[in-house]
Order: structure tokens, then sequence, then C-alpha cells
């Protein structure tokens, strides 16, 4: 991010913190919590290193999960379309056996 872009989120978290603290007082905990962090992620957002920690291991780390669940998802297509072929093997036989009960 730039240096207008930090000032920006800081501003906007430092505004979003007075709001938080009203919400808390008029007992809406759920909306509080929110405002809160939603302040702590903007502010985090506009320091340097955390922006580095976000591409760096937040990302590789979504990237690994992905190509983690996609081999998983592979494997179960793999193993459905296996049980269908059997399925079908089987089901041949059935009508193959039927066809010779009812010549009998």
């Amino acid at each position: 991010m730039n240096i207008a872009a930090n000032i920006v989120a800081w501003i906007v978290a430092l505004g979003l913190v007075p709001l938080a603290l009203r919400f808390a007082y008029k007992e809406k905990l759920g909306k509080s919590v929110l405002m809160g962090v939603l302040a702590a992620v903007l502010c985090l957002s506009a320091l340097p290193s955390f922006q580095g920690f976000i591409k760096t291991d937040v990302i590789g780390r979504t990237i690994g999960f992905l190509e983690a669940y996609g081999k998983k998802l592979d494997e179960f297509q793999k193993t459905t379309e296996k049980m269908r072929g059997e399925l079908n093997e089987h089901q041949t036989r059935i009508d193959k056996h039927q066809t010779e009960l009812n010549e009998q």
C-alpha cells in the first residue's frame, strides 16, 4: 500500500473505535465486536510487516490448502467412477442371471 492508503486505513480504523464503543454502550455487543475487529484489521493492514506476512505466509498456506483439497477431490472422483463401473458390472451380471432364470 502506498502512504495515502495507509493514512486512510488508520483514519477509518480510529473512526471505528468510537463507533464500537457506542455500540457496546447501547448493549449491541455483536455490532460492537464487529466494529472492533474491523478496526483491528484496518490497523494491521496499514503496517508494512503485516502486509508482507499476508503476501507470503497466508497466501502460501491458502494455495497449499487448495492444492491438497484439489488432490482429495480428484481421488474422490476416481473412486466414485470406479464404484460406478463396478455397479454397472454387477447390474449386467444380475440382468444376465435374471434372463437365465427366466429361460429355465
